[in-house]
């Protein structure tokens, strides 16, 4: 038989182990959280410094995008399906058709 003592600190042991698992999962909440927030706050701030840097340059902050719709729309011109590269050559991406023939061995070797 079990004592009324024993049963009882099985008791206490049993909500002081919930109670431990509450307090963890909440402070690793918290810090997720936090880690979070932190993160946005510096996605903010440099989003914030180049705005500022492109205004004090004189030049028009760039409008920014988060995503697309369709395919290739809202990508610069160079990255759409498509599109060639700036400074490619043009053709460079088309195949061409040529005759195959053989070239005979040589025995003359390169220096």
């Amino acid at each position: 038989m079990t004592s009324p003592a024993s049963t009882f600190f099985a008791r206490l042991d049993q909500g002081l182990t919930a109670l431990s698992r509450f307090i963890w999962r909440s402070l690793l909440l918290v810090l997720g959280l936090g880690f979070v927030l932190l993160a946005l706050l510096l996605a903010l701030f440099l989003g914030l410094l180049t705005l500022l840097w492109a205004l004090l340059r004189g030049r028009k902050p760039a409008p920014m995008g988060f995503g697309w719709a369709r395919a290739g729309q809202g990508m610069p011109g160079w990255a759409r399906p498509g599109r060639t590269a700036p400074g490619a050559r043009p053709g460079a991406g088309e195949v061409v058709d040529v005759e195959a023939r053989e070239v005979p061995p040589s025995t003359e070797r390169l220096p």
